[in-house]
């Protein structure tokens, strides 16, 4: 698939998503997470997630995400506390009106993976930060 075609229909789900107008005062936000260099496992690395992010970046205003609103964590900002970190700030703040588009584009598992070391249950995944470990189930 190109990218060209990615990036329609990729506009063409947020348009829907977004698409629903929300009350005048709700505020629009977005978390975009992009892991292509993971720290423990070279061998694990992708080519694609962060140009996920930069590309979402410039998106998303035209769906009406201020570029103010938008925060991108870019590998080694993607740590699984800086990301719980950020859910965490969004929990506290957005009101119930306001939209967070959560964004992630890297590796993930599942219980049902036969590689992964987690002791996770078959009907769970989880998304991989980037300093995950790979001997624990609370870092996916």
């Amino acid at each position: 698939m190109t990218q060209s075609t990615q990036t329609r229909i990729l506009g063409s789900l947020l348009y829907l998503a977004l698409c629903i107008a929300p009350p005048a005062n709700a505020a629009r936000h977005a978390l975009l997470v992009g892991i292509s260099d993971y720290s423990q496992s070279p061998a694990s690395d992708l080519e694609g997630p962060v140009n996920d992010v930069i590309s979402l970046k410039h998106l998303l205003p035209k769906w009406n995400i201020p570029s103010r609103n938008i925060i991108p964590l870019i590998d080694n900002q993607a740590t699984l506390r800086q990301i719980l970190s950020k859910l965490d700030s969004y929990e506290k703040t957005l009101t119930r009106d306001d939209t967070l588009f959560f964004f992630f584009s890297g590796h993930g598992t599942s219980g049902l993976d036969p590689h992964n070391n987690f002791s996770i249950s078959k009907n769970s995944g989880a998304l991989i930060p980037y300093d995950w470990d790979t001997t624990s189930a609370q870092s996916a």
